[in-house]
């Protein structure tokens, strides 16, 4: 009896902590901008199979800028990039190569990609992507069109973490590294004034 007791404790111990533990989602937000002089590209519509004309019918050759990733476990990740401007999101898998234009259109690299997370209001863009772990993932911050850039705040989030590619990484430690000594010579600069 005290054994049945004990089971029933133990289980039932189990499903509270099952209901009650909150889901390990993680999630990652980073700023930057595609302002100039950011460089430009061929940009393709959301759907990835052709590329963007204006309303002049001239190709669109937005600005943009690219964060370079993996992720720790196989799963649905939802991206969000809110945007001073008129944005468009894209993500690429393995390869993004801006001046290779089949390889942008390129169904075995394109994954998702989203002009207004609600029709017809610009500034958020969005989407949702199940990714693989050991896979190179390239998420792309545009505009609409050749003069839609600014700043954005993007998010991503998962099961698992998102992990920032090397190279990634020596570029926003190299920024930050400038911004620093920039501060410290206008501090030297202020003081001997």
């Amino acid at each position: 009896m005290l054994q049945l007791q004990v089971k029933n404790f133990a289980l039932a111990l189990l499903f509270v902590f099952a209901i009650a533990v909150p889901s390990m989602a993680d999630t990652i937000t980073f700023s930057g901008s595609t302002a100039p002089p950011s460089p430009t590209f061929r940009r393709p519509v959301e759907t990835g199979d052709a590329f963007a004309f204006d309303e002049m019918g001239n190709p669109v050759f937005a600005r943009f800028s690219t964060f370079n990733f993996f992720v720790s476990i196989s799963g649905q990740y939802d991206f969000l990039s809110t945007q001073n401007y008129d944005g468009f999101l894209l993500l690429y898998r393995t390869t993004f190569t801006p001046s290779n234009l089949s390889l942008l259109v390129d169904p075995n690299f394109f994954v998702a990609g989203d002009d207004d997370l609600i029709d017809f209001v610009p500034g958020q863009s969005g989407f949702s992507a199940t990714l693989s772990t050991n896979v190179l993932y390239f998420l792309i911050t545009t505009g609409f069109d050749d003069s839609s850039f600014g700043n954005f705040t993007n998010q991503i989030t998962g099961p698992g973490q998102v992990i920032p590619e090397p190279a990634t990484m020596i570029l926003l430690a190299t920024g930050l590294a400038g911004a620093a000594a920039t501060r410290r010579r206008k501090r030297r600069q202020t003081g001997q004034s």
